[in-house]
């Protein structure tokens, strides 16, 4: 779950890939949302519940007018009945590019997270969720005309970071919160397509960290 990097770009199919030769029949990718992103191999299971432009923070705070989202920015409640209705073993969420990028303070942003995995556990109070520290951002005109983020290259690692402290804090024992980093070796320019959204170079850096840390559940 996430926003555009989860919904549009491929490292979903590249994962799907990879666990399909390994542990065909074992797994199946559940979400409400489904679409057809031209994304390989073209069978791969599209379910998901990724929300281009969204933020975690405005789900998390009721806001649904203030950003064009694709399909409709989620409230909180809506997320929760996606979750019922997933009902999910593992959650594999990449969340916060777009709170970043407009300047959410990462408290805010943790404090988000904390209300979308415990709308995830009142589905299943026996979930994982896996929680990226997410990829680099390099905003240009390339990304948009007239886009900037001049505090994007301190604080993603500033995020990512607390991302370390706040799982441990949400972890149970029925109930796992791991972090997945896929900031490390992550160029935000070779990576990128443009400079926010994984080419298929980054698409298979963020399959291949996915799959390592979705392995060993099997």
């Amino acid at each position: 779950m996430g926003d555009s990097i989860t919904r549009a770009t491929c490292w979903r199919s590249l994962l799907w890939q990879s666990l399909q030769e390994a542990f065909a029949g074992r797994f199946d990718f559940v979400g409400t949302l489904s679409e057809a992103n031209g994304c390989a191999p073209a069978d791969y299971d599209r379910d998901n519940q990724g929300y281009s432009s969204s933020l975690v923070t405005e789900i998390a705070a009721g806001v649904t007018d203030a950003r064009t989202c694709d399909p409709a920015c989620p409230t909180l409640n809506e997320l929760g009945a996606a979750f019922a209705q997933a009902r999910p073993d593992v959650v594999l969420m990449h969340f916060g590019t777009n709170d970043v990028w407009n300047g959410r303070p990462t408290e805010s942003i943790v404090s988000a997270y904390t209300q979308v995995v415990e709308s995830a556990r009142a589905a299943n109070p026996a979930v994982t969720i896996l929680v990226a520290q997410i990829i680099p951002m390099n905003v240009s005109e390339a990304t948009c005309g007239g886009c900037s983020c001049a505090g994007c290259a301190v604080d993603v690692p500033a995020l990512n970071l607390r991302i370390v402290t706040w799982a441990s804090s949400m972890t149970t024992a029925s109930s796992a919160v791991r972090v997945v980093d896929q900031f490390t070796g992550f160029d935000a320019t070779m990576d990128n397509g443009d400079g926010v959204h994984p080419n298929d170079l980054g698409a298979r850096k963020m399959a291949d960290r996915w799959y390592e840390a979705l392995a060993p559940l099997f």
